[in-house]
């Protein structure tokens, strides 16, 4: 007994390490069944929309001359061209359709596209970039006060080093 149930064990790990692996056709399927490619262009719009807040945030108590309004305007441009360069689709596909084959089986990703054309799958997709945006909305908002405990962390530390020097 104990000899089968060890080779169904083997038998079983040996075929699950031979699922077939996935392939770009079925990953690029679930790639616009997921609208990945519009999930992409809207994290390009709130970067950028990101990037102009805290620019106005950082600079809204101080005067400029047209001149340096300018060069910050310019500024902002740059930065704003360098995000939609680096961060786009054609950059990041291939990047995702590796990543999705070292983690997915092909059998995978058809379960995973068959459950994202259901009712409950589309309204998945559609929910998840608002979830997403709001998570991040509530992390940002703890920051701060890490950030005042991480800063005490560290005086305390500096405080208790700079004893055992003296």
């Amino acid at each position: 007994m104990k000899k089968i149930l060890i080779l169904c064990i083997t038998l079983l790990q040996f075929s699950l390490s031979h699922a077939a692996p996935a392939s770009d056709e079925t990953i690029k399927e679930l790639f616009a069944v997921s609208n990945t490619k519009s999930l992409i262009e809207n994290m390009q719009n709130q970067m950028q929309q990101m990037l102009l807040l805290k620019t106005q945030q950082t600079l809204k108590n101080k005067k400029f001359t047209p001149q340096e309004e300018q060069i910050l305007s310019k500024m902002n441009k740059k930065i704003i061209a360098e995000i939609l360069s680096t961060i786009n689709w054609q950059t990041l596909e291939p990047n995702y359709i590796e990543i999705y084959k070292k983690n997915f089986t092909e059998e995978q990703l058809k379960q995973i596209i068959l459950f994202y054309k259901t009712e409950a799958g589309k309204s998945l997709i559609n929910k998840m970039p608002n979830v997403i945006q709001e998570s991040m909305h509530q992390a940002q908002a703890l920051v701060p006060k890490m950030t005042e405990s991480i800063q005490k962390i560290l005086k305390e530390t500096d405080l208790e080093l700079s004893k055992i020097k003296k």
